[in-house]
């Protein structure tokens, strides 16, 4: 993976989050060294672990809505769909030392 200036990406931290309820839930997820004095050093991919059956099926079309927000040493999933989420994450390293 290459950011926009072409240098290349070290990924930093990936996992499966805790869960996140509906309709407005947080997750909070610990990423030791994660700054935001320096944000355009890191990159951080997030992917919705929805389940895409049963009772859930609404989930297909809702599941990849959310919005995040960065701190030092973590960041908050927020999650407006109408189910519990849990969400994939990798955090690269894409400048910086």
């Amino acid at each position: 993976l290459y950011d926009t200036v072409i240098r290349t990406a070290r990924l930093w931290a990936s996992a499966t989050s805790g869960t996140a309820t509906a309709n407005g839930g947080t997750v909070t997820v610990n990423v030791p060294g994660l700054t935001t004095a320096s944000a355009d050093d890191f990159s951080i991919v997030l992917q919705t672990q929805a389940d895409y059956g049963g009772t859930q099926s609404q989930s297909a079309s809702t599941g990849g809505r959310f919005s995040f927000v960065v701190g030092n040493g973590s960041f908050t999933i927020t999650n407006p769909t109408s189910i519990s989420q849990t969400y994939k994450y990798y955090v690269f390293k894409t400048g910086g030392a």
